[in-house]
This record gives structure tokens, sequence and C-alpha cells, in this order.
């Protein structure tokens, strides 16, 4: 009977195959003793492990430490850490504790008592740069408390406030707040974060928040981020933008929003205004992961910005009115390139139709997703056998593919360049797959312009794996023609 591996042998870290590279002789036994950051980096999640972590951290001379140790429960295949093991663990990082810089904890158990010891008794780590938190099940039954003046990063996700608190301190660099609980209140969100830790560069705030008004953050605004993440799923959408508007004292450059509801009300119109706020868009990108990515610049800066918009699944992304949101942001006269899957393309094609884009030249890049233009395309696996969505055809059979083949019209005024790209997942029901060439056919049927001439690139639309393969230069002699005229990277 085949067993599925247990995930830590394919630990590239893991301690035990580490030690198995050390057994395959004499000569690869010298050599991997004799290499000091073989042996830095180390996962830590077996009774075996314990055992052979003294012996790597010996072998890894003063080089900084790279330790993750995880708890789970034992399984058929392996055993989890247990009491014992966890003391030979902290007694062995603490033997080294001068030279841990990077420490990972995970646990879906209760974590073992023994861990008081290295972090809540004020151990000194002088090199410690970062520390990574997931727990799934129980908390620590301790306050941290450690000395770490060099810590940079502090990735908490599911934890309690209290708990860490001690390390939200104006050396943090990179801050990920991700499920931790109880819920925060405005004030002590702003004490704890916004006036804790003013040097932050990079924050995650996926976090619950009290119903509380928020109190004015202009009072103590974060000067240095360079990116944020903010989680739906957590926090209102007007806290998103409460935050967002007074809680920054400059553009941020990166801002990314996990958004599995993106209906156009009046808060995430008030969201939008936030976001777009001092920054020009001059890109858009809906992709086959549901992402929707804007690039942009600063306008008093003039240095790149990005908004990106994850899970953004349809039907709950209302793209018309999304769009006609963005139009008046003046983002259809900015606009210089434009790219999605092309399954959605009869659905985005009518939204930018009511509200056209012009004033900038226009790059279309298309990505050849499926044989359908229609975001309602469903592929034959199980779990939709029994779904109470699907068609049913004349021999009472579910239907598993709803497939649109007939794009609808698109108008760009000032086109100037279509890219078409194979992402790899051209598919259908075998007996109704269009060819790459007849399926772009169908697309530039129904685009029109008021350019006099248009480039089309295919050269990474997958032509040669056709049923029919045909070179870019052969297509370009075929079925261009007109307006449309192979680009000179195609012709190169």
């Amino acid at each position: 009977m085949c067993h599925p591996l247990p995930s830590f042998r394919d630990e590239p870290y893991s301690l035990e195959q580490k030690f198995r590279l050390a057994q395959v002789s004499a000569s690869w036994r010298a050599t991997a003793l004799s290499l000091p950051l073989l042996w830095a980096n180390s996962t830590v999640r077996t009774p075996a492990d314990a055992v052979f972590l003294p012996v790597a951290l010996a072998r890894s001379a003063s080089i900084p430490l790279d330790v993750r140790i995880r708890w789970q429960e034992d399984t058929e295949w392996t055993r989890g850490l247990n009491p014992a093991a966890t003391h030979r663990v902290v007694n062995a990082l603490l033997g080294h504790s001068s030279h841990l810089k990077r420490l990972s904890l995970e646990w879906i158990i209760d974590v073992p008592d023994a861990l008081v010891r290295l972090l809540g008794t004020g151990v000194e780590f002088p090199m410690l740069e970062d520390i990574t938190v997931y727990g799934v099940l129980g908390s620590l039954r301790f306050k941290v408390d450690i000395s770490a003046p060099q810590l940079r990063l502090l990735a908490l996700h599911h934890q309690q406030y209290t708990i860490w608190e001690y390390l939200f301190t104006s050396n943090l660099h990179r801050l990920e707040i991700d499920g931790c609980y109880p819920f925060i209140s405005a004030a002590r969100l702003q004490a704890l974060i916004f006036r804790g830790c003013p040097n932050v560069r990079d924050l995650k705030l996926h976090a619950a928040l009290a119903f509380d008004y928020f109190r004015n953050f202009t009072a103590t605004p974060l000067r240095h981020v360079r990116s944020l993440s903010l989680s739906s799923r957590s926090m209102k959408t007007h806290e998103m933008a409460d935050i967002i508007r007074a809680g920054f004292a400059a553009i941020i450059p990166d801002v990314t929003l996990e958004t599995p509801d993106f209906s156009v009300n009046d808060d995430r119109k008030a969201l939008i205004t936030e976001l777009l706020r001092g920054i020009t868009v001059t890109g858009l990108v809906f992709d086959s992961t549901w992402t929707l990515t804007l690039s942009a610049f600063d306008q008093v800066a003039l240095v790149a910005a990005r908004r990106s918009f994850h899970g953004c699944r349809l039907p709950s992304l209302c793209w018309p009115d999304l769009w006609a949101e963005l139009v008046a942001h003046n983002v259809g006269h900015t606009l210089r390139v434009l790219d999605f899957a092309c399954d959605k393309w009869n659905l985005l094609a009518p939204a930018i139709a009511m509200h056209s884009l012009g004033g900038q030249e226009v790059e279309l890049r298309l990505q050849l997703y499926a044989t359908s233009f229609d975001h309602e395309y469903m592929l034959n696996i199980g779990y939709w056998e029994y779904s109470a969505d699907l068609d049913f055809d004349e021999n009472d059979e579910p239907v598993y593919y709803k497939r649109v083949l007939i794009p609808m019209p698109l108008h760009i005024s000032n086109l100037r360049r279509i890219v078409f790209t194979d992402l790899g997942h051209y598919t259908g029901p075998d007996d109704e797959i269009i060819s790459r060439v007849e399926y772009i056919g169908k697309i530039l049927d129904v685009v029109s312009t008021d350019s006099a001439t248009v480039e089309v690139c295919v050269s990474e639309a997958g032509l040669d794996k056709d049923e029919d393969p045909i070179s870019v230069t052969t297509y370009g002699e075929r079925y261009l023609g007109g307006r449309w005229t192979l680009c000179s990277h195609c012709v190169c």
C-alpha cells in the first residue's frame, strides 16, 4: 500500500534529511560536517530532529541560525514533538541564543510549557531579527519576555495580543497580524501599532476590530510604510477606508486588499477613493487567479504604485459598477494597459463599452485561458456532479460546460497594440475546442478602433500547440490584414 510522505520529508532544512546525506559515504559525511551553512538552517518537528539539533547547531560554527519548530500530533508515518523532545530543543537553542537570527514557531496542538524557558524569562537574543508564529490550537500560557534589540520582523498568526505586546517596538520594520485575538479596539490599535511601531515599513493587518469608533490617527500616522495589506474578512470596508485615510503620512506604494465580496456600495466607493488618492492609474490586470491589480504612479513622488484586490470572485465582483467607479476617478483617461483573461471577455467588454477608454494609447493584453468568452465556463470534475446549479440536457444528463463562443464587441478608440498570451490552460470539451487561430480571429473580428494601424503580437499565443500548428510569420501572412499588422517582435 502506498502512503503519502509526511511533509517534513520535503522540507529542505529537515535535520533527518541532512543526516541521511551525511550517511551516504565517508566522503559525503566529511563534506557535510564541514559545511557550517548546511547546519545553520534547521526544521525541528520530530523527536529524532530534537536529538540531532544540538549536533547541527554545534556544526554551524558562528553562522547566524534559522530555526523552525513545529508541533503536531503523532501520525501513522511520524511522531510529533513531545514535552521531553521540546526540552531538548529549548536547551539546544539556549546554548546558541547569541547566534539565533530567525525563529519560526508553529503548532496545531497545545504547546509544551518548556517554551517558557526560551521566551518567557528575559533571555537575550542579540542577533534575533525575525520571529514568525503560527498557532492553530491553544495559546502560550505566559507573556513573551525576551531581549531582542535587532528584531525587525514580527509575524503573528492566531495569537493573543497581550502575550506578544512586549515585542511591539520602534525597532520593527515589518509587522504581520493575521487572525489575532481578541477583537482589538481603535484605541488599542493606535497604541500598539501606530504609536508603538512608528518605523514599520511593511504592515499586514488582517485583524478583527472591536465595534468602536476610530480615533483620529492623524496624531500618530505611520511615516515609512511601503506596503500595506488589509482583509475585509476581518474588518469592515469603512474601517479599511478610515485606516488608509488617516493612518499614514504619505502615499503607500503597494496596497493589497483581500476582498471576497466586492459589490460596489457607498462604503466601497469611499474605500476606492482612498486607494486612488494621489496616484495615477496606468494599468489594469484581472488575471486567472481572480486578482485585480491596478498599476500606477505617485503623482508627487513619481514612483511606482500598485493596488491589488485578491479573491475577486465573480459575480461578487460587480465589474460594471467597479469600472464606472474607476472611470469616475479618471482611470478611463489615464489607462495605458488593459490585461485580462479571455474567459472574462463578455463580462468586461460591455462595461468598458459603456464608459470607453480615451486619452492614452492603449495596449490590450489578452490571456488565452479557455475556449470560452464567459466566466461561467465550468470544469468537468467531481464536485460539480451534484451541484444544484448544473444544467441538464434532453437525456437528463448534467451539462458540465456552460460555453459562450461568441465574444461581445469592444471599442477602444486609441488602441495601439494587442498581445495574446497562452497561459497553458487553453482547454475545453474535446469536441468543442477550437484552434487558437480561430479563437484569436473571433476576438479580432469584434474589436474596433479609430487607429489606422494596430500591432498584433502572437509570439507567446501557443500557435505551435494547436492540432494544426502554425508559425507566427505564417499566421501574419494568412490571417492579418487591414489595420491589423504583425508586431516587430513577431517579425523578428
